[in-house]
């Protein structure tokens, strides 16, 4: 008999299910589960099944095989040489390998973590080799979410139903979150936020600027900026992030706290909110009795350390720190996959686009991996009176008839500290979960279910609701204002095919013209095409209309470069053709405005005359440009590059020279030699006018 992981009961219902599949003759078996309730288990049975044949195990970062080992040494049944036919690889390892590489991998199996990473480009492509080069393959995908680049116009579903994606029609056994929370598999959580001071500030800056500069009337413009002076009145009684922090904090509690993704040189980079997280938490806690560790990708080994200490309660000298408060910095590298074991709870540094992305970081604290039966036992020899002080030492807000299993509950939840006011998501959430439990409450024939959640509300806290209130009205009013015209523009192009549409056309309908029309379609359009950008998210919308945007007599360097980091992120490098135009970044299209291939030339070749800073030549290396070709000798390109620099700055010195002396005899410089000639005649002229 085969060796089993300890399954919780809901994968291993589904596991029943995928097993089935590939018996029934499918090759392709996919599951969508919710972040945090343990789906990592299925794909390690699977290959536990298999363990006569060789897998492969596919995830997006490394520090999710850091993950599985965890769940390997933790469970009695297996150890790691029961693995030994599993090899562990990333999406990106693929890259480097060629063809006949990919080729020769041993490979009877593969298991796919995170799926619907499969959009990205040149990772597909790698993939698809590998499918086509193993035909008797068998394939297993898992993801908490099947849809990739939400809310943008590459939104694309991995598994959409009825198409030609691998995982089309392929989903078996979808369990989402609100699944688990109504079968009791994950918790409900407590939600913290406000915006805080600095946040606010900010905030009002941008949208100033987009009243002042938008396509309003003077009557509206007037209206939104005195709305936006009175919510800027109540913002001196908004709490700072450290009284946040302060407030929310237990003192031996275990955190993540996410940190944005693009920061700003001394103002949130994360060694800069590592230290003022630090100076914050001294105003009630010791300094010694505070633990803050940091990840991200670049940091390799250290970054490694880093979580190690952090998942073992340790500080990074390896002492004990149990009772102490643990807080780890991160930014993308707990986004998905990855879990920390007894997290009491996230702090959501950055605002967020995708109700994906905040669901994978609400899953790190509400994940399985917490023991919730031990301590709902040890929990419940306690009196309700005992519970209730509990939970008012905690800050949880409780009503005198809450039931003993509700205060227990509450006392387990995690915790979810929000600094960027994400609380729209929140709310959706709320409502949804309330409307599935009523749906299963209704529903006849399913005795089997039982919902193991008395109140379906989350405990929600926002400190300063009436600004929030007021914020998101005034967001609302004047988004709408552009996408209510960009709906009339759709019906433009939806009856003409195009938007060529004259400065002066007005409609009602929007397509056809009126002159009495209170909708100035074409000055709308015309104001777009000069300060959109194509590379926006509201240029991207347009693009799908067909929009022409105004081609500028030249772009900066730093807009180019943006262009070729989009190129960047779908080819997977800078081997931009000579010919290569385009709209969007990475598109080739015969009418593009911006000619990419002969701006990257033009940089290789400013490259090779020095005539391009340190910076620059950084920045596109951090997007893998290469400056020379395969079969060409790097050193002696290097060493060519070198001298030809020194011969143009020698040529600048010599006009400078030539204006002083005119005895010089001068011929073409074009090595070392001939500016070696020249020194000499210098110092002799010179000598010569001396003795003058």
């Amino acid at each position: 008999m085969n060796k089993m992981l300890e399954l919780y009961d809901h994968n291993m219902d589904c596991y029943e299910i995928i097993k089935e599949k590939y018996k029934q003759g499918e090759n392709i078996v996919g599951t969508k589960r919710a972040t945090g309730t343990g789906k990592s288990y299925i794909g390690l049975q699977l290959a536990l099944d298999n363990n006569q044949s060789q897998g492969i195990y596919l995830a997006p970062l490394k520090g999710i095989f850091e993950h599985l080992q965890e769940i390997i040494s933790n469970d009695p049944n297996v150890t790691m040489d029961d693995f030994k036919n599993l090899n562990f690889m990333t999406y990106q390892s693929l890259v480097y390998m060629s063809y006949e590489e990919i080729k020769n991998l041993k490979c009877d199996f593969l298991v796919m973590d995170e799926f619907h990473h499969l959009g990205a480009p040149v990772w597909w492509q790698r993939i698809k080799t590998l499918i086509e080069t193993h035909p008797n393959i068998k394939i297993f995908g898992m993801t908490a979410y099947t849809v990739r680049d939400r809310g943008t116009s590459y939104e694309r579903d991995m598994a959409l139903e009825g198409g030609d994606e691998l995982f089309s029609d392929k989903i078996v056994g979808q369990y989402d979150l609100c699944d688990a929370i109504i079968d009791g598999v994950l918790p409900k959580f407590i939600y913290k936020t406000a915006y805080p001071k600095v946040s606010l500030t900010g905030e009002l800056k941008e949208l100033e600027e987009k009243i002042l500069s938008g396509d309003f009337t003077k009557k509206e413009q007037k209206q939104y900026l005195r709305i936006l002076k009175d919510i800027t009145k109540r913002v001196s009684s908004a709490p700072s992030t450290k009284d946040i922090l302060l407030k929310n904090l237990k003192p031996d509690g275990k955190y993540i706290y996410f940190c944005p993704v693009s920061p700003e040189e001394g103002i949130n980079d994360i060694e800069t909110i590592k230290s003022q997280l630090i100076n914050s938490l001294k105003e009630k806690y010791n300094e010694e009795d505070i633990v803050i560790y940091t990840t991200t990708s670049e940091m390799g080994k250290l970054g490694e350390k880093n979580r190690e200490a952090f998942y073992n309660d340790v500080d990074l000298e390896g002492n004990d720190c149990k009772n102490k408060l643990r807080i780890i910095l991160v930014i993308n590298q707990y986004n998905e996959g990855i879990h920390a074991p007894g997290v009491d709870g996230v702090i959501l540094g950055r605002k967020t686009m995708s109700d994906i992305v905040l669901f994978e970081w609400l899953g790190r604290a509400l994940t399985v991996g917490r023991n919730l039966k031990k301590e709902t036992e040890k929990l419940m020899k306690y009196s309700k009176e005992e519970l209730q002080k509990m939970c008012l030492d905690k800050d949880i807000s409780i009503e005198e008839d809450t039931s003993k299993e509700e205060l227990i509950s509450k006392l387990l939840s995690p915790l979810v500290i929000d600094l960027a006011c994400n609380y729209e998501y929140i709310e959706e959430l709320e409502n949804e979960l309330k409307d599935r439990i009523k749906q299963v409450s209704e529903k006849t024939g399913n005795t089997k279910r039982k919902i193991a959640i008395t109140d379906a509300s989350f405990d929600i806290e926002v400190e300063n609701i009436d600004i929030l209130k007021a914020l998101i009205d005034l967001k609302e009013r004047l988004s709408n204002s552009w996408y209510k015209m960009y709906e009339y523009a759709k019906i433009y192009y939806e009856h003409h095919g195009n938007l060529e549409i004259p400065k002066g056309f007005k409609t009602n309908n929007g397509w056809k013209r009126d002159t009495d029309g209170k909708i100035n379609l074409g000055t709308w359009i015309n104001n777009q095409r000069h300060s959109i950008a194509p590379t926006s998210e509201r240029g991207k919308l347009l693009i799908i209309i067909k929009m022409r945007f105004e081609k500028r007599k030249s772009l900066t360097w730093e807009e180019m470069y943006e262009y070729a980091k989009i190129y960047y992120e779908h080819h997977g490098d800078l081997r931009v053709p000579y010919a290569f135009k385009t709209n969007n970044g990475w598109e080739q299209t015969d009418d593009g405005k911006i000619n990419l291939g002969t701006w990257i030339n033009t940089q290789k070749n400013a490259y090779k005359t020095g005539n391009l800073s340190f910076e620059r030549i950084s920045k596109l290396e951090s997007i893998g440009i290469i400056w020379f070709t395969k079969n060409t000798d790097n050193k002696l390109q290097a060493q060519q590059i070198t001298d030809k620099n020194a011969i143009k700055k020698q040529k600048e010195i010599l006009n400078r020279m030539k204006s002083l002396l005119n005895n010089i005899e001068v011929k073409e410089i074009s090595s070392k030699d001939d500016i070696d000639n020249i020194n000499k005649q210098f110092i002799k002229q010179l000598s010569l006018n001396k003795k003058r």
